[in-house]
């Protein structure tokens, strides 16, 4: 009696579980699933590799390397199957050599890091303008973020950040190579509020909370590595290989999503993630897909 008893409790374990990988309200992939949705993958032109991701005036924009074409550039998602590639790879303004990162300001102007000694602007026409970047030691993977009206700019060489105004005047410096967990070097940068975050490079865990004239407010220690991350509206979400988390300033998790259950809308390796204000879609680079999230 106890065996088939034991039976019948492992039967409905298994059942019970199948049902919750099935249909999990946390697993983007299922039916019930509630907050965050899957909405699909979007066209991007083939071949091409992504370094850095953000939606300009409700348009995803892309910096990339297309070996079949230009080769570094900035790609324009206009619509399905319709991009528009701008720049090649070359030395003068308007090309482009290993770029790292973009952003873009409240008048749409889009800013342009590679290892050029400039920062590259390109406004709503596609005129470029540059503005020169200060360093002594070199340049190395910049990553650039817009806020409170403002340029901010990390260098790993350096391990440095820098804030300029919008027309390339630097207004501070602050060098950030340790803190009290060890060696520091400054990697991703993202906004929040009324704060800059810095992502640790060596340590993808550790992440720096500063306010706007680069005081460190705090140094915290992630339960996951973070690859990328984005202010949507209120909140953040931090992008890891194969879940997101969506966190407040003090990077307290509100809702983990995307790990769960074996659907296309499973984070499986999270690369680059943006957000729309226009339509509240997230944006996810998984692997070679670009995938779109929603409420």
């Amino acid at each position: 009696m106890k065996r088939y008893t034991a039976i019948i409790l492992i039967t409905f374990i298994f059942l019970s579980c199948s049902e919750l990988k099935r249909n999990n309200p946390y697993d983007p992939a299922s039916e019930n699933y509630i907050k965050i949705t899957y909405k699909g993958e979007i066209w991007y032109p083939a071949n091409a590799e992504i370094f850095s991701m953000i939606i300009n005036k409700g348009i995803p924009v892309l910096a990339a390397f297309k070996a079949d074409g230009p080769g570094y550039c900035v790609i324009k998602l206009l619509d399905n199957n319709n991009a528009r590639l701008i720049g090649s790879t070359g030395s003068v303004l308007g090309t482009f050599t290993s770029i790292s990162d973009l952003c873009c300001d409240d008048v749409d102007n889009i800013y342009i890091a590679d290892s050029k000694p400039y920062i590259q602007v390109m406004d709503g026409n596609e005129n470029f303008t540059w503005w020169p970047l200060t360093y002594t030691a070199g340049i190395g993977a910049l990553s650039i973020e817009f806020f409170n009206n403002n340029i901010f700019i990390t260098n790993d060489i350096e391990k440095k950040v820098h804030k300029y105004q919008t027309n390339g005047i630097l207004i501070d410096t602050k060098t950030i190579s340790i803190t009290a967990i060890g060696d520091f070097t400054p990697g991703r940068i993202f906004k929040s509020n009324s704060n800059i975050f810095i992502i640790n490079k060596n340590r993808k865990n550790e992440i720096l909370k500063l306010d706007g004239n680069l005081n460190i407010v705090d140094d915290m220690i992630f339960n996951s590595e973070i690859n990328d991350a984005v202010n949507t509206d209120d909140f953040m979400q931090l992008l890891s290989e194969k879940v997101v988390f969506k966190v407040d300033n003090n990077l307290n998790v509100l809702l983990k999503w995307g790990d769960f259950g074996e659907g296309p809308g499973r984070i499986l390796n999270g690369k680059l993630i943006s957000y729309n204000t226009t339509n509240k879609y997230i944006y996810i680079l998984d692997g070679t897909s670009l995938k779109i999230f929603g409420e």
